[in-house]
């Protein structure tokens, strides 16, 4: 973020930027602050020399703040697991190549990149091929391979990386002292703010029950009916994503009696689960684990 402040003091800074990170490392976080940073007025006219950009005082910062800032704009899916249509990217580069109306500078938000549709896709290219001087373009994304080669080339590219293990536990202990923590963090694959996000949200806490309700299953304590009713009402990308890594657990450290062969063949059908949940295939979610 420092090294990209300096290039935006310098006026060097991309007219497009990739942040490619996966889930948790911090990549949206970065988009908006860089996002604040561009429109701060301290920024804009050079001022910010000694000054920490963004300032969080001008007038472009107090409306990034209460997102009503008119020259910033934030371009995702319209719904959940939806595609960025190539209309919505038609209505972006209207916005891109128009005058700013506070500052000298216009950011575009797009996320995640890998949204895009393939005319939406290709509608983009124009606006990178032929950029606005005084427009930014800011992208996420979790799965930069999916994007065209062409988009990828004309990005400046950016990879934050989930910190060190005691980097990570430190900041966590710093915003959450109660119970859990670790448990949280190692659960969020080593990422402080997904287990920051699931120990406020009480994520964390049906993680455990779910896992607790798969061990009293595999020790014969619980049928496999009840056990899918409860998972049915749970958010089911979570779900997914706690199995597969109770899964990776058990193949490190076996402690429930599955074979490896067992691990590897309820870890494909869990990969099967997560297609047909992503393509709207399962529509019965109680069924689905019952058979699993």
């Amino acid at each position: 973020f420092g090294r990209l402040c300096e290039q935006m003091r310098g006026g060097r800074f991309p007219a497009a930027v990739l942040v490619a990170s996966v889930a948790g490392a911090g990549g949206e976080e970065l988009v908006r602050a860089l996002s604040d940073a561009l429109l701060c007025q301290a920024s804009v006219s050079g001022s910010g020399g000694g000054t920490e950009v963004p300032c969080g005082l001008c007038k472009s910062c107090l409306l990034s703040r209460v997102d009503t800032h008119p020259d910033r704009v934030v371009v995702m899916p319209e719904e959940k697991g939806k595609a960025i249509r190539v209309d919505q990217i038609r209505a972006l580069n209207d916005f891109v190549y128009s005058r700013p109306q506070i500052g000298s500078r216009r950011v575009v938000i797009l996320q995640p990149a890998e949204a895009m549709n393939l005319n939406a896709s290709n509608a983009l290219l124009k606006t990178l091929e032929e950029p606005a001087p005084d427009a930014c373009l800011l992208l996420t994304s979790s799965s930069p391979a999916r994007l065209l080669p062409t988009i990828r080339s004309r990005c400046f590219r950016v990879t934050p990386v989930i910190p060190e293990p005691a980097v990570a536990r430190a900041w966590l202990l710093q915003h959450w002292p109660g119970e859990g923590l670790d448990r949280a963090l190692l659960n969020a694959h080593g990422s402080p703010l997904l287990a920051l996000e699931a120990l406020r949200d009480g994520a964390d806490l049906v993680r455990q029950e779910v896992i607790d309700e798969w061990k009293a299953f595999l020790g014969g304590s619980r049928d496999a009916f009840s056990v899918a009713e409860h998972w049915a009402k749970v958010d089911q990308d979570d779900l997914i994503d706690w199995m597969i890594t109770a899964l990776h657990a058990q193949a490190r450290a076996p402690s429930l009696g599955l074979s490896e062969q067992k691990i590897h063949q309820l870890h494909g059908e869990l990969l099967d689960i997560a297609r047909g949940w992503s393509e709207k295939r399962n529509l019965n979610p109680a069924l689905q684990w019952e058979n699993w």
